[in-house]
C-alpha cells in the first residue's frame, strides 16, 4: 500500500468497559453524565484515591461456555480473549479461512500487577527474610514450591495476548506492549504499519487492564498519579476494560460486504511530557501527517 491508501478499521463491540459493553451503552451514559465509579471491595484508607471503576457483571464463560482454559486466565485476559473474539467476529474475520492463520498479525498491550493479593500472598510470605525483607534464597527454595503452578500463567503480563493468540488461532507476526499508557497506541500503530508494509493483508490490535485491584492501587500511588487526590480530592480514576480493532484494506473487507468504520489514511504517534501544551502537540502531530492525494471519506459508525 502506498502512504496515501486507506485501510479499514474494525471495531470491537466494546465488551468490557466501565460505562458499558457496547458502543450506544457507553455512549449514551456518556450523555447522560453518569459515572462508573464506585468504592474499591478492598480496605482504601491508606490510599489517596477512593474510587475505582470496575466492569460490572462480566462473566467470560458467557462468550466461551464449558472452556477450561478460563481458569488459567487472570481478569485482564479474560477480558481480553472476549473483546478480541467480538472484533473478530464484527469483522467477520476467522482464521483460517478469510485469512490464513499466518497472515494475520496481532498486536497487544497490557498492564501489570492484575492479580489480587490472595493469589501472591504465599509467594510474600515465604519468599520474606524475619525483617520483611526479600529472601531471593527463600524464594527459590521455598516460595515457589508452596504456589499453584498456574500462577505462572497469571504473573506475566504477555499471558493476556498470548492467549488471545491461542483462542482466534492468530500465527502472524506479533508483540506485546507493556506497561500501560501509551503501549496501547504502540500496538495499533504496529498493525498500521505491518499492513502497510505488506507483511501480513490483517491485523487485529488492542490492549487490557485492570486497575482495580490492591497491588493496582499500590503501584499507582507509588508513581504518584494519586498525587491530585490528595492535593485536590479528585483526580484519575484507575479502571479496567479490554477493546480490539480488526485493520485490513479496504477493498478486502469489501469484498465481504464489510463497511468500515473509519478509514486510516497516515498515522503518527508522539511522546509528551506533562509540561506539554496541548496545543503544541496537535500542530507538532497535524503537521507531520502525510496530505492524502484524495479528500478523506468519513463513514458514519454503525449501530
Amino acid at each position: 500500500m502506498n502512504a496515501c491508501g486507506a485501510l479499514e478499521v474494525s471495531v470491537s463491540l466494546l465488551t468490557g468497559t466501565p460505562l458499558g459493553r457496547r458502543v450506544e451503552e457507553v455512549l449514551k451514559r456518556v450523555s447522560r453524565n453518569e459515572t462508573a465509579a464506585s468504592k474499591p471491595d478492598f480496605e482504601i484508607g491508606k490510599f489517596d484515591c477512593p474510587v475505582c471503576a470496575p466492569v460490572r457483571e462480566f462473566d467470560a464463560e458467557e462468550y466461551f461456555p464449558g472452556n477450561k482454559t478460563l481458569r488459567l486466565m487472570n481478569r485482564d485476559a479474560q477480558m481480553a480473549v472476549v473483546a478480541a473474539r467480538l472484533a473478530m467476529e464484527d469483522a467477520a474475520i476467522r482464521s483460517g479461512e478469510i485469512y490464513p492463520s499466518e497472515d494475520i498479525a496481532l498486536f497487544g498491550s497490557t498492564g501489570t500487577a492484575c492479580m489480587s493479593v490472595e493469589e501472591i500472598s504465599r509467594v510474600i510470605k515465604y519468599a520474606a527474610n524475619d525483617d520483611g525483607s526479600l529472601s531471593l534464597e527463600r524464594f527459590g527454595s521455598i516460595a515457589l514450591r508452596r504456589v499453584r503452578p498456574v500462577l505462572s500463567f497469571r504473573i506475566l503480563a504477555n499471558m493476556p495476548i498470548c492467549f488471545v493468540s491461542i483462542f482466534e488461532n492468530i500465527r502472524g507476526p506479533n508483540a506485546v506492549y507493556t506497561p500501560w499508557e501509551g503501549q496501547g497506541a504502540q500496538a495499533i500503530s504496529a498493525g498500521l504499519r505491518a499492513i502497510r508494509r505488506g507483511d501480513v493483508p490483517c491485523a487485529l490490535v488492542g490492549g487490557c487492564d485492570v486497575k482495580c485491584r490492591e497491588l493496582s492501587f499500590v503501584s499507582l500511588q507509588q508513581l504518584g498519579v494519586f498525587e491530585s487526590w490528595r492535593q485536590y480530592g479528585s483526580g484519575s480514576i484507575p479502571g479496567e476494560g479490554a477493546a480490539f480493532l480488526v485493520l485490513e484494506e479496504e477493498t478486502a473487507a469489501a469484498k465481504r460486504g464489510k463497511w468500515p468504520y473509519a478509514l486510516v489514511r497516515d498515522h503518527i504517534i508522539q511522546s509528551t511530557s506533562g509540561m506539554s501544551q496541548l496545543e503544541d502537540i496537535a500542530y507538532s502531530i497535524i503537521s507531520q501527517l502525510k496530505r492524502p492525494d484524495a479528500p478523506l471519506e468519513v463513514n458514519p459508525v454503525r449501530g
